[in-house]
């Protein structure tokens, strides 16, 4: 009865995270990564941010390439926030943070990733940044992609990366 409890609490929180933030957490697949991987710079950056990790995989990935990287996380949606926080706690060059990236300078990074949805990334464009800007899906408004490459998935998956 428990489990089932905290099931349904966890659910009704990603339901009401869903609803406020406007999209709900999703991973980037294996082909997507495999493709994002291809426009993510050889030399190790000093400090990435993930702009709305979800549960911390596309972290984790970078992480893992960059082990000399800072990776700093961001996402607003509580239960995968914890996810992500407690992943953390093993990977000792990643930071989650419980933070509105919007509301952060994103100008102290060299590389920034991204997956957001269409209003994420209006958003995103309005803010001051630096440095190379990955994302995939969604383009980012009023900005040329010097890289766009397509993933071998089933969705051909458009990734793009600028220089911002």
């Amino acid at each position: 009865m428990l489990t089932i409890c905290l099931a349904l609490i966890i659910a009704i929180s990603i339901v009401i995270d869903t609803l406020r933030i406007g999209i709900s957490p999703m991973p980037t697949s294996p082909k997507v990564w495999a493709t994002l991987k291809q426009v993510t710079p050889d030399k190790p950056p000093k400090t990435i941010y993930e702009l709305g990790c979800g549960f911390g995989w596309l972290s984790i990935l970078l992480a893992r390439k960059y082990p000399t990287s800072q990776v700093i996380a961001f996402e607003k949606a509580f239960v995968p926030y914890l996810v992500s926080k407690v992943i953390s706690f093993f990977i000792s060059n990643l930071q989650v943070r419980w933070e509105d990236f919007l509301k952060v300078d994103l100008t102290e990074s060299e590389l920034l990733v991204c997956y957001l949805f269409p209003q994420g990334m209006q958003q995103l464009a309005q803010k001051p940044m630096k440095g190379l800007l990955i994302s995939h899906t969604f383009s980012l408004p009023g900005y040329q992609p010097y890289e766009e490459r397509v993933a071998e998935d089933l969705y051909k998956t458009r990734v793009y990366a600028y220089w911002v």
